[in-house]
């Protein structure tokens, strides 16, 4: 199912997510800070985020120096646990471009820490 049904289904929570997804990265490129911090709770608060405990070898903060699909990306394959092919779908790109996002920042966010 994509964000864009037609005007006979019902919506989805799936959708509703997938078209914040988007809003929250038209805000994030816009510089719309708080706006998007906001969204970004409702986005976890709709999707009942798990509440984990990070690995001792990764340091999460350094997401913050990737771009934001790649965040994203992560943030929801490692912390909200979707598939990589779910992550894709709620950000409106590729299987392979989320393959790559994830890759990426988990390269970046454990190099620090390997010896």
């Amino acid at each position: 199912m994509t964000a864009l049904q037609r005007a006979d289904e019902k919506p989805s929570i799936d959708a509703a997510l997938e078209l914040m997804e988007r809003a929250l990265s038209i805000l994030i490129a816009t510089g719309k800070d708080i706006p998007a911090c906001r969204l970004q709770h409702a986005i976890d608060d709709l999707m009942k985020s798990p509440v984990m405990s990070l690995p001792e070898d990764e340091d999460w903060d350094a997401l913050f120096d990737l771009p934001h699909l790649t965040q994203r990306a992560y943030y929801l394959h490692r912390r909200n646990r979707l598939t990589v092919e779910q992550a894709a779908q709620r950000l409106g790109i590729t299987r392979e471009q989320a393959d790559s996002y994830i890759r990426i920042a988990h390269r970046h966010v454990v190099a620090p820490y390997v010896n």
